[in-house]
């Protein structure tokens, strides 16, 4: 527990006031993605792990970026000059093999290609 709802639910809201007056528009990732044997793991904040019945491996969002530019990297031109933020919880393996632990993260993410960036 260790939060107060109502000061979480004041954040998130005061938050996405300041994003949208930015520009930004709220987007959620996936939970999900497949695991990656390249990527690097952080000893402390590593995913959680998951199988599927097919027994490929997937990983539950250790961050809210990860998904969401492995999404921008597949969507190709549709994806340019996006803003966005996202609100939710990420979750991390537990070093006892219990249930993860479950954190709270904000993320503003912003995708411009070069084009826009010269005019």
């Amino acid at each position: 527990l260790g939060y107060d709802s109502r000061v979480m639910e004041w954040l998130t809201f005061r938050m996405g006031d300041i994003f949208r007056s930015h520009g930004a528009a709220p987007y959620q990732a996936t939970l999900l993605r497949p695991k990656d044997v390249t990527d690097e793991v952080d000893v402390a904040n590593r995913p959680v792990e998951m199988l599927d019945r097919r027994g490929n491996v997937f990983t539950l969002n250790c961050d809210l970026t990860a998904n969401f530019a492995r999404a921008v990297s597949r969507g190709g031109a549709a994806t340019s000059n996006v803003k966005r933020y996202d609100f939710g919880k990420v979750y991390i393996d537990s070093d006892a093999g219990l249930h993860p632990r479950e954190l709270h993260e904000a993320s503003f993410d912003i995708i411009q290609d070069e084009q826009s960036l010269s005019a």
